[in-house]
């Protein structure tokens, strides 16, 4: 007599427990006894399945069915077993059977719509939950799922929709929250992205998709502190997770830790051998630690993986930036565009070769995709304002002019500013805090105010370093004036009682950048470093440093040759105060070099062998200050020769003082 259907639920109670030897046994003594029962081999189909057996699960649903056609039920728990032995696509057919004898099958639906997304086919997917929804249209997991395969699309609009209406529908659901941060961002609406992020965590603490995208989300906006407590968090509730090891290593290498970045690249790679991420990071961190060999082997082994990889691509022309290798570099980044038409960062990255090699005509519209490539501060919009463009007229209006980088960059592109209004505009300009004072001072503008603080009353705006590119401006051609800023003589008579008394040449010095700066492992030196020019010198050295690093303290203490002025500056126009009695100022690339230069003061700056794109490459002359002299490294980190190359100068400096 064939198993009952009490006795076939029985088997069917062992196989959704797990109770597998239990249901093995069953399911021998049935089929020994009725060896042609339909309903036995498709359970046997399903225990071969869970079993992981899956040659014998085809070989016996084979035998089932030409015995006896498959229920939907059974049809649909085949699907479930493929399904939880990840196996999506046999999953989806089982699924599939089900909804053809039962099209109303409700979680049929949800899971077809599951075992395709997990397929890689979230168009098929998005066309499942949509069948689900149909039958219940308040269904937040559903809607969930259906957010996920828009987000896998890439339509975040889609996206959007469907999840505020999970959330809406389940306040409590954490992993609605999550995916509608992703869409979110996606759509540009960051700091609502954030707010999902944080609502999912906040829902489910131990929920490390969540703290992961939260750490991507603070990546993104260059706060790497904050990336890296929220990748930290993931790590710890999903040890061993690549991606999160990856994007870590980045922050990692972003803050310039290299050891820490290139072990956590290096464990990631040991989880996925071919990540192309992976890879490309590692590279990343191996050439900002000056390894460049090892690096080119990671980037190559990156493209080899996948070819059209733009950042490995430029970070391939990094290597060789790196090098003053300015022909490889570009070639990398042409190659990079021509993999991803349009770029950003492979344009951007071409505009610094042209810019080093002084080519401004083909540098400046290229430069213009820094806003895209994400260098510097994000480009302002401006309700009821035009953007300055090269053919835009300006004679009779006002024109907002607002910094964008760092404070060097301000003072050196301010001599640009008096461009503008010979054409006849009204120049408002928007500085960083430290610079209004100087700035106003100098009488470049019209109206100078702190960033963001002009009132709303222009006609066109224009980010300043965009200013090159406006005006048609190149160094080359148009010489330098002996200086552009001016020193408040107030400031100056205020200042002088303190150095006076004090022996000539007096050379006010700088050795160090600001930290956080990208490249200021390369561009600062030590101070007692460089104090090892100053042997013999009997003149006056003149600290000009306001922000003193670390291991330079004790240094600082011991000296009694430095006449210490940086601590008692507030903002600019007291340096400059301070540099305009100077008779040299010698200094790293940093703001001073600007302003120094900018005021005509003798200048020496200090450059690392690769340096910045303003200073070019193999001259000691300067087309954007008359009075700089630039002394490079001779090779990649090579101070030594360039405070060689100082204490041999300095004789000259103290002859012409006397």
């Amino acid at each position: 007599m064939p198993p009952t259907g009490q006795e076939l639920n029985t088997i069917r109670a062992h196989l959704d427990a797990g109770r597998l030897d239990q249901a093995k046994r069953l399911l021998e003594t049935f089929g020994a006894a009725h060896p042609r029962d339909g309903e036995v081999l498709w359970l046997r189909a399903e225990l071969a399945v869970t079993r992981g057996a899956f040659d014998q699960a085809r070989e016996q649903a084979r035998e089932a069915e030409a015995l006896a056609p498959i229920s939907a039920d059974q049809a649909y728990r085949l699907g479930l077993a493929f399904h939880r032995r990840s196996r999506p696509s046999e999953a989806a057919t089982w699924y599939r059977e089900a909804l053809r004898q039962e099209p109303r099958l409700l979680h049929a639906w949800c899971n077809l719509g599951a075992a395709l997304q997990a397929a890689g086919q979230p168009a098929e997917a998005a066309g499942a939950y949509e069948h689900a929804l149909n039958l219940k249209s308040d269904f937040p997991e559903v809607l969930g799922n259906l957010g996920n395969a828009h987000l896998a699309l890439k339509h975040h609009a889609q996206a959007q929709a469907v999840l505020a209406r999970a959330v809406a529908l389940k306040p409590d659901l954490a992993t609605a929250w999550n995916s509608l941060g992703i869409a979110l961002k996606g759509l540009g609406r960051t700091d609502e992205a954030r707010e999902a992020y944080e609502t999912a965590i906040a829902l489910q603490p131990g929920y490390a998709e969540a703290h992961a995208n939260l750490g991507t989300w603070f990546n993104a906006g260059g706060q790497l502190e904050q990336a890296e407590t929220a990748y930290r968090r993931a790590l710890a509730l999903a040890p061993g997770r690549p991606d999160v090891l990856n994007n870590l290593g980045a922050v990692l290498s972003g803050l310039g830790r290299h050891a820490e970045a290139e072990q956590l690249l290096r464990d990631a790679l040991a989880a996925d051998p071919r990540s192309t991420d992976a890879l490309c990071n590692l590279g990343n961190a191996l050439l900002a630690a000056d390894r460049i060999e090892e690096a080119r082997t990671c980037l190559r082994s990156s493209i080899e993986l996948k070819p059209d990889n733009v950042e490995a691509l430029c970070n391939l022309g990094n290597s060789h930036l790196a090098l003053n290798e300015l022909d490889e570099a570009l070639a990398f980044y042409e190659r990079a565009e021509q993999a991803v038409r349009g770029h950003p960062e492979a344009l951007f990255n071409q505009s610094l070769v042209h810019l080093a090699r002084g080519d401004y005509s083909r540098g400046w519209p290229l430069y213009e995709h820094r806003f895209a490539a994400r260098r510097g501060a994000p480009q302002r919009t401006f309700a009821g304002s035009t953007r300055l463009g090269p053919d835009t007229p300006v004679a009779g209006r006002t024109v907002l002019v607002y910094s964008e980088q760092g404070l060097g960059d301000t003072l050196q592109f301010a001599r640009l500013l008096p461009a503008l209004r010979a054409a006849g505009a009204r120049v408002v300009v928007e500085v960083q805090e430290p610079l209004v004072g100087l700035i106003a001072g100098s009488a470049l503008a019209d109206a100078v105010h702190p960033t963001r603080r002009a009132p709303a009353d222009y006609d066109l705006h224009c980010p300043l370093l965009s200013l090159g590119h406006v005006l048609g401006f190149n160094p080359l051609d148009q010489p330098a004036s002996a200086s552009y800023l001016r020193a408040s003589d107030d400031l100056q008579a205020r200042i002088r009682p303190q150095l006076d008394t004090t022996p000539r040449p007096r050379v006010g010095i700088v050795w160090s950048g600001n930290p956080k700066h990208r490249n200021d492992r390369r561009r600062s030196i030590a101070l007692e470093r460089l104090l090892g020019a100053f042997v013999g010198f009997e003149g006056t050295l003149v600290s000009l440093q306001r922000d003193r690093p670390a291991g330079d303290q004790a240094t600082l203490a011991q000296s009694d040759r430095l006449v210490d002025l940086g601590p008692r500056f507030s903002d600019f126009s007291d340096t400059a105060a301070a540099v305009a009695q100077l008779d040299l100022v010698i200094t790293v690339d940093t703001s001073v070099a600007h302003l120094s230069g900018a005021l005509g003061v003798p200048t020496w700056v200090l450059l690392p062998f690769a340096p910045d794109w303003r200073w070019m490459l193999g001259r000691e002359d300067c087309p954007w200050y008359s009075s700089m002299r630039l002394l490079r490294q001779p090779a990649v980190g090579d101070w030594d020769s360039v405070v060689q190359r100082i204490r041999a100068d300095l004789v000259s400096v103290g002859e012409r003082s006397r």
